[in-house]
């Protein structure tokens, strides 16, 4: 944070972290980097691009969408991931996809995005990803298995599956 001083009056401000086509790098658990694009805060889609550094591919608008997913919002700054870059949001990101939730009560499905939510059957989410919220480091975990081909082992994955 830092301070603004206006006629005798301080205003505190952060630094805006999560701006549209923002390119952040994401740190493997297996070494090297994975990449994600802020599409609208909290939501990232990461793609299936790795690199050895963390400076952001030439290429990064063309990869694959692995996952999108609701991100902490601690996750883009000192304490996570880096911003290496901007780009236009690429055409094939989805600005606003549906998730899934399933009432822990009623055992009720229904689809979610942003205020907007429908009841669903359970065929309905099959493809979908469930509505959380995630740590950084689960998503590191989840992105490093994906690019290793062996997403669907994730413990994080699992825990939220269908």
């Amino acid at each position: 944070m830092w301070a603004l001083c206006f006629r005798g009056r301080v205003s505190l401000t952060r630094a805006k972290r999560w701006t549209e086509g923002n390119v952040v790098a994401v740190p493997l658990e297996d070494g090297g980097f994975g990449f994600g694009v802020v599409v609208e805060e909290p939501l990232v889609a990461f793609f299936t691009r790795r690199a050895n550094t963390k400076e952001m591919p030439a290429d990064i608008s063309s990869a694959a969408i692995a996952f999108s997913v609701w991100v902490m919002n601690n996750a883009i700054g000192k304490a996570h991931w880096s911003i290496v870059g901007t780009i236009d949001l690429p055409s094939h990101v989805e600005l606003d996809p549906w998730f899934f939730k399933k009432d822990i009560i009623s055992g009720k499905y229904s689809l979610y995005r942003h205020l907007e939510e429908k009841p669903a059957l359970r065929d309905d989410c099959v493809n979908l990803e469930r509505a959380a919220v995630w740590e950084p480091e689960h998503v590191e975990s989840r992105l490093t298995d994906f690019l290793a081909g062996r997403e669907h082992q994730n413990k994080w994955v699992r825990s939220l599956a269908l």
